[in-house]
């Protein structure tokens, strides 16, 4: 509402200052109208829109047999309305095919309410706003950039930390190409790390990898999210709330998995 930054208090807990004016800020036009997309504390209203999106389907109840308190259905709510209000068409996207497998695999009146709502709101910010018109074309040819230095560096990667500096050095052949990382977390790993890394890493992690499929197959619809997320931004990586939400979220998972056996036996 007020197409700028809040600050007071705000600014102590990490709020940037910024204003409709300022160059490269995210917005959206409404009926003719720019409006400043909110950031909360964060470094754009994507990364604040898959912290939520993740938030949501954590305290997303497992089945509709599963007890729910109104501090659960309070945050599922809370999380899922801050994504529609990011007005982040992916996050959105990825949320309502959340809610959605969900409701399928659990014949849940909840998720199929949510389902309704987050379509219907993500059927009008698709429909009566005007996002960015270079965020698609930017982010095609940033994966096309992002190709290129892995066909350059197809083994070993460029090292951490390196994406950008070598992308700044690559010749632009487009205008719409801005410094910043490939919006795709695999094409950016791949650039940094190479193949051979991965794979060694792969293989090094076995542990990992199995703690991974078994929070997958009980919580589907939570990592489905993640992977479309990442598939179109990149945030898990760039980002550090979301990098630490994810390690947070992943333990907390582990933990609930590691408990079930005991309460199925109590």
């Amino acid at each position: 509402m007020k197409k700028e930054s809040i600050q007071g208090i705000w600014y102590f807990l990490g709020e940037r200052a910024i204003s409709l004016s300022m160059p490269g800020i995210a917005k959206l036009t409404i009926d003719g109208v720019e409006f400043l997309r909110p950031y909360g504390t964060f470094s754009h209203p994507n990364a604040m829109a898959g912290f939520f999106v993740v938030v949501a389907l954590f305290f997303l109840p497992h089945s509709a047999k599963t007890p729910k308190s109104s501090m659960q259905l309070g945050i599922l709510i809370m999380g899922a309305i801050i994504t529609i209000f990011s007005a982040s068409q992916l996050a959105i996207g990825a949320l309502l095919i959340a809610f959605l497998l969900h409701g399928v695999q659990n014949r849940s009146f909840l998720t199929a309410g949510l389902s309704i709502c987050t379509g219907l709101m993500l059927t009008a910010i698709t429909l009566l706003t005007k996002d960015d018109p270079l965020s698609i074309t930017g982010r095609l040819e940033g994966i096309s950039y992002a190709l290129g230095i892995i066909k350059q560096h197809p083994f070993w990667g460029v090292g951490l930390g390196n994406h950008l500096r070598t992308l700044s050095a690559l010749p632009t052949q487009g205008a719409t190409l801005q410094l910043q990382p490939v919006h795709n977390v695999f094409f950016y790993a791949l650039t940094e790390l190479g193949g051979v890394s991965l794979v060694i890493g792969g293989l090094w992690g076995k542990h990992i990898l199995s703690i991974v499929g078994t929070i997958l197959r009980e919580n589907l619809p939570l990592f489905l999210a993640v992977c479309i997320t990442m598939l179109g931004d990149h945030y898990w990586i760039t980002a550090y709330q979301d990098r630490l939400l994810m390690g947070v979220i992943a333990g907390l998972l582990w933990r609930r998995l590691r408990e079930k056996p005991k309460q199925t036996l109590a």
